[in-house]
């Protein structure tokens, strides 16, 4: 009798401990991660009229949660109350970290009771005291040995949509989760930074519109998503925290706007009447939404809304264009435009809450995917413009026979061909930095997963990275000094001019394992033309090596030298690709002759160099055969 007492006694103990922990979030010192929605509870206050204590005075406010995730959208803009129960089942205790991923909301106040009050703590997007250089929100859980503990967690989002989950982690999770989420940004960033510079310098050469518009879509859409991610909060000062939670729809119009310019241009859309209409209707519609946005008037919605119409509208266009009117670049915009709207209108759906598919690191994927393969298309694009340029400027020439004009148009030529060479170059010259760059990120990677990436290593291989983009720019530099236009003469040695034209092409020289011997016999300084005198080398030092890979010669050798002979300076250049055919040797520096495959040259090169030679420089420039190749003398 007393034992059946004894056992009803404790199947009432349990019972009532059950009952009591019912819905009760139980963690102890094992608990590493955790996600607490579906053991916690919602209330909206739908009029905005309750604090915390109306809210924790009635509990039958609040509603069980079935799932360990919510979205509502944009259409939300109420205060939402989340209710948990903690319960710390260890004799010891405990500190754990409350995880809250949505980086713009912008009011996320955590209350706990402490005695006979409530304690606060403040966050959000506007009141960051807490922020610990994390992109997501983090609380102390501090619970003592069998202690519960009810939490109330408050969210408004006024600006942002309002999706999330809720976790429960301890230290170690919480670092390991933020250190890998801000892996994935920084080379998200890193990337889009490269593809802007790259596409940056491409205009500043070709100076193509279509290049400064890429490089403002690329710039806005990088700035959307610092703002997105919740990065932005790192650069801008505190005191503009409210001004920034106001500036998604801006980052959104002028998101899509630079899309819009993009576009049109590599659509040719101002040709076509209707489409060019409907693209500067979307302009306008853009424009007012952002003149009427305001914090009582919030638009961000629209703008989203806004942003998925223009891209399914943009996706058609262009089918439409390849289809109907056999546009030349429609076919590659189609096949990129779809993998970009997978991600941008799957994440733009998301955020209003149409759909509830989280979509982790989507958007960055797609976006540089995006980015890199429009890059792609626009450097062949500048090839084909380029070709179609130099065939208008032969079409030309063979329509006038003035002399005047030949030159005219075969110096634009020159510069069309140069600036082709020394982009080839840039590319040759970035791809190794690229690569050290490219093993840098591996090994990061490889380190993190393997959890062997320390703070030491990560700086070291950080200061590398930076040393090698150092290196770079300083590449360009080089190219650009080349470029500037030099109208007056300076006194300078042949060796510095020798060595800054060898400078850049040493990477393609490098490529085609092409060695270069270089003999200083003079040293004093000439009068001339830095510049000229550079082209000029640069010119006769390529056409040597297209000699050597064109005749397939093992040991490719140049051979250059630089002396006095009978109180002249000279520069000599010799190749060992076995000489020049005894009928074209007198015909190598005329206008358009070239012994090169059709489309490895236009034969305009030697012209112009003779031309700067002994024109502008008052110089000569002669070309005979050796025992080894070709050699070509300038005598200054």
């Amino acid at each position: 009798m007393h034992i059946f007492k004894f056992q009803y006694f404790t199947f009432l103990l349990l019972l009532l401990h059950a009952t009591l922990t019912a819905n009760s979030i139980i963690i102890d010192n094992q608990t590493s991660d955790i996600s607490i929605l579906k053991n916690s509870q919602l209330y909206i206050d739908k009029y905005a009229q309750k604090g915390i204590t109306e809210v924790s005075n009635e509990p039958n406010l609040f509603s069980p949660i079935e799932q360990d995730h919510l979205n509502f959208g944009y259409k939300l803009k109420e205060p939402v109350w989340i209710k948990f129960t903690v319960v710390n089942s260890s004799n010891e205790s405990i500190n754990k970290k409350l995880v809250y991923n949505n980086v713009n909301t912008n009011i996320v106040n955590l209350y706990t009771m402490n005695e006979s009050n409530f304690d606060i703590i403040y966050n959000g997007s506007q009141n960051r005291k807490q922020f610990d250089k994390r992109l997501f929100f983090t609380f102390n859980i501090d619970l003592k040995a069998k202690e519960k503990k009810t939490y109330y967690l408050e969210l408004k989002s006024m600006t942002h949509s309002l999706y999330f989950k809720l976790f429960i982690q301890n230290e170690k999770i919480l670092i390991d989760s933020e250190l890998k989420n801000q892996l994935v940004q920084a080379l998200f960033f890193g990337g889009m930074l490269v593809i802007l510079i790259y596409n940056a310098i491409l205009y500043v050469f070709s100076r193509n519109s279509i290049y400064a518009y890429y490089v403002a879509m690329v710039f806005i859409l990088t700035l959307h998503h610092l703002s997105l991610r919740g990065m932005i909060s790192y650069i801008s000062p505190h005191s503009l925290s409210e001004f920034q939670s106001n500036m998604p729809v801006y980052y959104t119009s002028l998101a899509v706007i630079s899309v819009l310019l993009f576009a049109r241009k590599f659509l040719n859309l101002h040709k076509y009447k209707l489409i060019n209409l409907i693209i500067y209707l979307f302009f306008l519609i853009l424009v007012a939404i952002m003149l009427f946005n305001s914090r009582d008037n919030y638009l961000l919605e629209f703008a989203s809304h806004m942003a998925i119409v223009m891209s399914i509208s943009l996706e058609f266009i262009a089918i439409y264009l390849l289809v109907t009117k056999k546009e030349k670049y429609a076919k590659y915009f189609v096949g990129v435009w779809t993998i970009t709207l997978s991600g941008f209108t799957g994440t733009a759906l998301y955020h209003a809450g149409i759909i509830n598919l989280p979509t982790s690191h989507l958007f960055e994927a797609t976006l540089m995917a995006e980015a890199l393969l429009f890059s792609i298309i626009l450097a062949s694009q500048m090839n084909e413009l380029k070709n179609e340029k130099l065939q208008l400027s032969l079409e030309l020439l063979e329509q006038n026979n003035r002399e005047h004009q030949k030159d005219k148009i075969i110096q634009e030529q020159n510069k069309l061909v140069s600036m082709g060479e020394m982009l080839g170059e840039i590319s040759h010259q970035w791809r190794q930095p690229l690569s050290e760059i490219n093993a840098v990120v591996l090994n990061l990677d490889t380190d993190f997963n393997q959890k062997n990436l320390t703070r030491e290593t990560l700086n070291k291989n950080l200061e590398h990275i930076e040393e090698v983009i150092e290196h770079m720019s300083q590449t360009i530099e080089d190219f650009n000094s080349y470029y500037k236009k030099n109208t007056q003469k300076v006194y300078i040695t042949l060796e510095e001019i020798v060595y800054k034209a060898q400078n850049l092409l040493a990477s393609s020289m490098k490529s085609h394992n092409i060695q270069i011997d270089v003999e200083i016999n003079e040293h004093s300084k000439v009068h001339a033309y830095t510049g000229k005198l550079i082209q000029v080398l640069i010119a006769i030092i390529t056409n040597a090596k297209d000699a050597l890979i064109e005749n397939k010669v093992e040991a490719k050798k140049i051979y250059i030298c630089v002396k006095m002979e009978k109180n002249r300076h000279t520069i000599t250049i010799e190749d060992n690709a076995g000489g020049i055919r005894v009928e074209n040797i007198e015909k190598i520096f005329e206008p358009y002759f070239t012994t090169k495959f059709k489309g490895k040259g236009v034969g305009i090169g030697l012209y112009m160099s003779k031309k700067i030679i002994e024109e502008e420089a008052n110089a000569q420039l002669s070309v005979e055969n050796t025992l080894r190749g070709a050699r070509f003398k300038i005598i200054l």
